[in-house]
This record gives C-alpha cells, sequence and structure tokens, in this order.
C-alpha cells in the first residue's frame, strides 16, 4: 500500500491500511477481501486516500470555507444538524 496513491481500488485496502484510506473505506476492502471468497456479492469501486483529501482541501482553500460553514454546528441537537443540512 502506496502512502502517496490517491485512488486505491477496494481490493487492495485492508484495515492496517486506515494511516492513509479512512476507516468506513478500509472496511469495504476488508468485506470484498474477506467475504467475496465466500461468495457474498460485494460491489466493487475504490477509495480516496486521506493525503488526496487533504489536497485538495489545500489546493481549493477549502478549510477555512468549511470552517466557517461548520463552526454554528451543534452536531448533538439533530433537529438543528437536520435544518442545516436542508440550508
Amino acid at each position: 500500500m502506496c502512502r502517496f496513491c490517491t485512488l486505491v481500488f477496494y481490493r487492495f485496502i485492508q484495515l492496517l491500511t486506515t494511516l492513509f484510506i479512512p476507516g468506513k473505506t478500509a472496511s469495504l476492502g476488508e468485506m470484498i477481501q474477506n467475504l467475496a471468497p465466500l461468495g457474498v456479492s460485494v460491489p466493487g469501486g475504490f477509495g480516496v486516500s486521506s493525503s488526496a483529501y487533504d489536497a485538495v482541501l489545500d489546493r481549493f482553500e477549502l478549510r477555512e470555507r468549511l470552517d466557517l460553514l461548520l463552526k454554528d454546528v451543534d452536531v448533538n441537537d439533530l433537529e438543528d444538524l437536520a435544518g442545516k443540512c436542508d440550508a
């Protein structure tokens, strides 16, 4: 697993790669590797590495904008959170 890769196909992702590939994506990779041989159909796909995500945020100067959008969000107030998601 390359820590500089930007896109990695699920079939190559393991939970051990969570330093570079976010956890839910790593879980999908684990499902494909462990369940496909048992006959369980898991759709293929790819994950975006955390370094690629960070590069996009930096390249397009999105960190500040996201901070502004999220600064007043109370994640413990589900009604407020849902209302802000609809906005």
